[in-house]
């Protein structure tokens, strides 16, 4: 069977359990939910979720500043991982990057 991947802007009320979930399988020290919240709130964010069918297997989260970009967080579920998301998730921000002239990539660590 074939599922459908796609990768969305997400609305963190919508799929809040999901990203709270897999953040908390993938780091030591995790963000809270309040913090996706107040991140979400912020004009240069975007949050994305990649969905197979229905279900969040990973999340991407990123500013855009003028000419570069801040990746802030990604993760993907870890019954997921070593199946190209994070990839996918990578170039599609890479992508529209380059459609807005982005320069440089930052990692925000």
């Amino acid at each position: 069977m074939i599922s459908l991947i796609r990768i969305t802007p997400a609305l963190f009320s919508k799929y809040e359990a999901g990203i709270v979930e897999i953040e908390k399988l993938s780091f030591p020290s995790p963000w809270s939910s309040k913090l996706f919240k107040d991140e979400t709130k912020n004009p240069l964010s975007t949050l994305w979720v990649l969905k197979e069918s229905e279900q969040i297997v990973g999340y991407i989260c990123f500013w855009i500043i003028k000419d570069q970009i801040h990746l802030l967080n990604i993760a993907v579920h870890p019954s997921r991982r070593r199946e190209g998301f994070a990839t996918l998730m990578l170039n599609k921000m890479i992508q529209k990057g380059i459609d807005l002239g982005v320069k440089e990539i930052w990692l925000e660590v």
